[in-house]
């Protein structure tokens, strides 16, 4: 815009360059970092939900392994008080069975005396 055309073509390093051909450059390149700005944000954006998502993925597997442990958790205390509870029959049974053993150890004394 404010640039002053220049009837002769500078010559830096063999290159040879206008005002036009300057401006054409620059513009190229103003082009070339907005659409670098604009793939950035939407990077940016893309990788943002792919984080998003994976969060909430990662949180609704979580929360269902939580709730499968607990009700695991819930079947094994369950199954364990259920043995417990026929342990102590058990012991009880064979209490029962020990004394009726010496009741009749006791019966059979009394008989041969």
């Amino acid at each position: 815009a404010g640039l002053q055309q220049i009837a002769q073509p500078s010559l830096y390093d063999g290159h040879t360059t206008t005002v036009e051909k300057h401006e054409i450059f620059s513009q190229d390149n103003l082009e070339k970092s907005e659409i670098a700005r604009v793939m950035s944000c939407l990077q940016r954006e893309l990788n943002d939900f792919s984080f998003n998502k994976s969060n909430d993925e990662l949180q609704k597997q979580s929360e269902l392994v939580g709730s499968m442990f607990r009700l695991r958790l819930k079947e094994l205390t369950d199954a364990k008080t259920g043995l417990d509870g026929q342990l102590e029959k058990t012991y009880q049974e064979i209490s029962s069975v020990e004394d009726s053993l010496h009741q009749l150890r006791e019966a059979l004394r009394s008989k041969d005396r």
